[in-house]
């Protein structure tokens, strides 16, 4: 059996704000399914986040639609759980109940796995558990479905598909270990963490392929290492085994400089993007300290070198100054304490929504974008506490109607 893994497409995500990114990861996409035709595969695993948004644009669902369609022409089978980012925030349908062509497996109602009979008789079960949130209510429910899982993938060759976070990678956001992983599942095709790790297990092999694009720009130190792109598996032998892909995404560089070197260094980072063979013009992040005392005249000079062969995106710094010298301390009457306060006592909350200003300050979208995300889980947990306190059954992440 050959499998195509993928995870965190985020179809319909416009980075920075550019219409030419969110064409980049359509693009992304289309070469996946390229990738699949040629290679024959049986069958596609999208381990989450298919989309950026419970409520996609209409663009991103035509094109998820045209993508199964062809996918289906070939008789290719296409398996999906739900991701953080494509789950119902509320209770309603996600998005996935347009794909026809698409079998959503581990929520409420759709699933637990489905089995193929291949050619030669041998059985393959694929098992999905959808993501399940950070909270004590998401790990118990996490822990069910496994344990209900394992003897289902025990019938036949197991894949098990997840969109969690699993503390040896990724310790911020964990929901299990490897340990917790049932010894029934030859591969294990996870989704969430958007870097690239191939794990060997004792009973198999456990896949994280990393987001398709780069979705965050602290993304691409590991994509200047491994690349970006989908995994190609291949379970026909006695181990599995698992090939990284690399797709040709628009390559992103961070450049640090000062007044007096940069536009030496924006030359060097032009030259590393066009070693990448990419077509795309590249996008250069320029983290420029300048000294107080000196004007704006060094961007004007970098902006006119840089002309139309890249996207320049430049954040300045003040030499000998300290953004944060002015902050009250987080110990004493300060601003997270006075804010915690008006919000009904939720420190964490309050350290959040703070980050999130100065994020907005600095205009660092892509770390806005992650706490605005922290934060709506914070306030939805806040909320669910309190409501339990008050023996009110509150909603999960995943509770809409199938």
């Amino acid at each position: 059996m050959m499998l195509l893994h993928v995870a965190d497409i985020h179809l319909g995500y416009r980075q920075y704000g550019l219409a030419e990114r969110e064409d980049d990861i359509y693009r992304d996409a289309w070469e996946t399914v390229d990738i699949a035709i040629r290679e024959h595969v049986d069958a596609v695993l999208i381990s989450g986040d298919l989309f950026d948004q419970p409520k996609p644009p209409i663009r991103a669902l035509k094109e998820a639609r045209r993508m199964e369609e062809k996918l289906a022409e070939k008789g290719i089978r296409i398996y999906a759980v739900l991701g953080d980012h494509d789950t119902p925030k509320q209770r309603d349908y996600p998005p996935h109940v347009l794909l026809e062509h698409t079998r959503v497996l581990g929520t409420l109602s759709t699933p637990l796995y489905d089995e193929l009979v291949l050619e030669g008789g041998l059985t393959y079960v694929v098992a999905g558990i959808s993501y399940q949130g950070r909270g004590r209510r998401g790990r118990r429910a996490l822990r069910e479905m496994l344990s209900k899982a394992s003897p289902l993938l025990a019938r036949g060759v197991g894949v098990l598909m997840m969109h969690q976070g699993i503390k040896e990678f990724f310790p911020l956001d964990a929901h299990l270990s490897i340990a917790e992983i049932p010894g029934t599942a030859r591969y294990v095709a996870m989704g969430h963490l958007h870097r690239r790790v191939m794990h060997r297990l004792e009973h198999g092999l456990l896949v994280y392929p990393g987001s398709i694009d780069i979705i965050r720009r602290d993304e691409i130190g590991d994509w200047e290492k491994q690349g970006k792109g989908p995994v190609l598996v291949d379970l026909s032998g006695d181990e599995p085994q698992a090939e990284m892909l690399r797709l040709d995404i628009r390559p992103q560089i961070i450049v640090e400089a000062d007044h007096r070197n940069a536009k030496w260094r924006v030359r060097e980072a032009l030259a590393r993007a066009t070693s990448t063979g990419s077509r795309a013009r590249p996008i250069i992040h320029l983290i420029l300290t300048i000294p107080s005392m000196l004007d704006r005249s060094v961007v004007d000079e970098v902006t006119r070198l840089i002309g139309d062969k890249a996207i320049l995106r430049i954040k300045l710094q003040r030499a000998g100054v300290d953004e944060r010298e002015n902050t009250p301390p987080l110990g004493g009457e300060g601003e997270a304490e006075i804010l915690a306060e008006l919000i009904g006592g939720n420190k964490s909350l309050a350290k959040l929504i703070l980050e999130l200003k100065d994020a907005l300050v600095s205009k660092d979208m892509d770390r806005a974008r992650q706490l605005a995300d922290e934060i709506s889980e914070s306030y939805s947990n806040h909320w669910r506490r309190l409501l339990e306190g008050r023996r009110v059954k509150p909603r999960t992440l995943t509770d809409y109607v199938g």
